[in-house]
């Protein structure tokens, strides 16, 4: 079984290279967000199985272009005829030994956290935007946040859908951005991004929408996976600020439970180094 690990790319560079040297028998593709330094990644991108995507998106926090990437790393995968595909950030780093890990991803199914989200109803039922410095929540102050001609173009796109209406949903499902999906998985997750407009657009204009698109895109589809060996990802979020990064092994030490796959925000190398001794 070919599998392989799709990588949102934007802080970590030294964690990505040190992960993509260990998981040496895994291709790694990675989408580095346009704002991030890429010559900070060429440790990264001169590895042999690292794959650097040409088009580089910027990301903007709680953003429909989390999405945009995903589905640009999750089409490249596709194309490469992969079995299967992991999403995980730079800063996240495998819990599992590579033949272990290789196991574990073998298993039939998907691996991901799929489950009603009524509590969430008004990221979806309502209208944002998310995706411009001038209307980001994080990251931009003061001239910073000018509007840009795109900006005016989208808003005009948000407000012909709150004329027509989002497309209704009766459950609006809920899970981590992080996930492991079969073939046939990312294929119907593209076809409703590419062929489902009116679902497109109203996940374009919600709230953190990669944490919806996909698995409300396999419920539209008619695939939604049932309860499964639990989230692939591991976070932190007891400890502030959430989710917490991570500074020794005892921090890590819980997600060593035998559930999750991965741990993210790992931003220390000395930290990435001593889970590789502790997995061996």
């Amino acid at each position: 079984m070919r599998s392989a690990i799709l990588v949102l790319a934007y802080a970590a560079p030294d964690i990505l290279a040190l992960h993509a040297r260990y998981l040496s028998g895994f291709d790694f593709l990675v989408h580095v967000d346009v704002k991030a330094n890429l010559d900070s990644f060429a440790p990264a991108i001169g590895l042999p199985n690292v794959t650097l995507l040409p088009e580089r998106l910027g990301v903007f926090w709680r953003g429909w272009s989390s999405v945009q990437a995903q589905m640009m790393l999750l089409r490249a995968a596709v194309a490469r005829q992969y079995d299967r595909v992991v999403m995980i950030s730079d800063d996240s780093f495998t819990l599992r030994a590579p033949v272990p890990l290789q196991d574990a991803l073998a298993l039939p199914g998907e691996r991901m956290e799929v489950r009603p989200a009524p509590d969430f109803r008004d990221r979806y039922d309502r209208f944002f935007f998310q995706d411009s410095p001038a209307t980001c929540r994080r990251g931009y102050n003061g001239t910073d946040r000018a509007f840009r001609l795109e900006d005016l173009d989208a808003l005009q796109a948000m407000a012909a859908l709150m004329r027509q209406g989002k497309l209704p949903l009766e459950t609006l499902y809920f899970g981590q951005a992080w996930w492991s999906l079969t073939r046939a998985s990312a294929l119907l997750v593209l076809d409703a991004f590419d062929n489902r407009p009116h679902l497109r657009e109203s996940f374009r204009f919600s709230d953190c929408p990669d944490e919806h698109f996909v698995q409300n895109a396999l419920s539209v589809g008619g695939s939604l996976p049932q309860p499964n060996r639990g989230p692939l990802m591991w976070a932190d979020w007891k400890r502030d600020p959430k989710p917490y990064t991570l500074q020794t092994m005892a921090d890590i030490l819980p997600a060593l439970d035998g559930r999750h796959l991965f741990a993210r925000k790992i931003r220390a190398p000395a930290l990435a180094k001593a889970l590789m001794a502790h997995l061996g």
